[in-house]
């Protein structure tokens, strides 16, 4: 259990914006665990609460666009989880909504007109093949970003084995924040924020780590654990789920029934279930392109091509912004730039593959 001299540590990902959420969900488990500074808490609580509100406001105007387009959006994460904790505990940065990925163009149409732009270009036309949701922001005082997703995060290695139409089929209505809105199965919701731990395990996992303990305890006895193991073993998400899983019992030890764990660690995963693993979960991994390589090894033979040339030859835009170029005429050297640092990031990441087999 932590104790008050590594809570920085532990919050290194987050910063204290998420000092309410963590101590409030800590406390369920050890009520002697004391954290510093209660009124620095409070008016942290005050201010999420304002900017949550704010939030849900832009959020009815989006869902109300939405349904008058016939556009079914479930929602995901901070704005899901915010009719789930108490008012002034989860804050969120931007607000995730599952869509169907071929109302993607509408859903652009209609954010587009509430005043949003994309957050970054793309690569390419195309590269959605290759990521689970887009960014847009419209500017103000206070930025508003809108996540739209067409799964639980990237499609590889992980998320693109749920049955997406399966999940559709279990969501249920329900009043998040004074919004009508739906919102994922409890099981699916677990299930997410385990996937959405494992993505952001080297710092941002905090957050997912309270989550999984909450949706615990919120559902209690309405969470079917029988079900929500026979998804993971037939997705093959066992590995990420219990490494989430585990992350959060070292945390709250009273979240995860023993049972569950223990039926997760009789799992015996295949070979490249467990390289894929290796590769990103072994100490070094976020320096040596294992991200990159993992993604490769799990998606179609088809697509490998058109990922590496993604990568490698954005489109013009893209390659201005990410690499800030103000005089046009030296974007040929730039491409060459990629291509070496490709080639060098290659190298590291097979030496890293490789001696990790050995």
């Amino acid at each position: 259990m932590p104790q008050d001299s590594n809570i920085d540590q532990i919050l290194e990902g987050g910063g204290e914006r998420y000092l309410p959420l963590f101590q409030y969900v800590l406390k369920r488990s050890n009520p002697e665990f004391a954290f510093p500074d209660n009124g620095r808490i409070r008016k942290l609580r005050q201010m999420i609460a304002a900017r949550n509100a704010f939030l849900f406001e832009e959020l009815k105007k989006l869902l109300q666009a939405f349904d008058e387009a016939g556009i079914e959006v479930i929602l995901l994460k901070g704005v899901m989880m915010e009719g789930i904790y108490p008012p002034g505990l989860r804050p969120f940065t931007d607000m995730d909504l599952l869509i169907r990925r071929r109302r993607l163009p509408q859903v652009i149409e209609i954010i587009f007109a509430l005043g949003y732009r994309p957050y970054a270009p793309q690569l390419r036309p195309g590269a959605e093949d290759f990521q689970g949701a887009v960014n847009y922001v419209k500017e103000g005082e206070i930025p508003i970003m809108i996540e739209p997703h067409w799964t639980l995060g990237p499609p590889y290695p992980y998320p693109g084995r749920l049955d997406m139409e399966g999940l559709r089929e279990r969501v249920r209505k329900a009043d998040v924040a004074g919004v009508d809105a739906l919102i994922l199965s409890p099981e699916d919701c677990l299930l997410h924020s385990c996937l959405h731990l494992f993505q952001h395990y080297r710092n941002a996992w905090l957050t997912s780590s309270c989550d999984i303990a909450e949706l615990v305890y919120h559902y209690e006895d309405k969470l079917d654990w029988e079900d929500f193991l026979s998804r993971i073993f037939e997705y093959k998400l066992c590995l990420p789920v219990q490494y989430s899983l585990e992350k959060t019992f070292d945390l709250f030890k009273y979240a995860i029934p023993p049972f569950v764990l223990e039926r997760l660690g009789r799992y015996k995963p295949g070979g490249v279930e467990r390289q894929v693993f290796a590769l990103l979960t072994r100490p070094g991994s976020e320096d040596s392109g294992s991200g990159v390589l993992a993604r490769f090894l799990t998606m179609p033979v088809a697509l490998k091509f058109r990922y590496l040339w993604l990568r490698l030859f954005p489109q013009r835009e893209f390659m201005l912004w990410h690499y800030n170029i103000t005089r046009t005429k030296l974007l040929p050297f730039y491409y060459l730039l990629r291509l070496k640092d490709a080639f060098l990031t290659a190298l590291k990441t097979l030496y890293f593959y490789f001696s990790e087999k050995r």
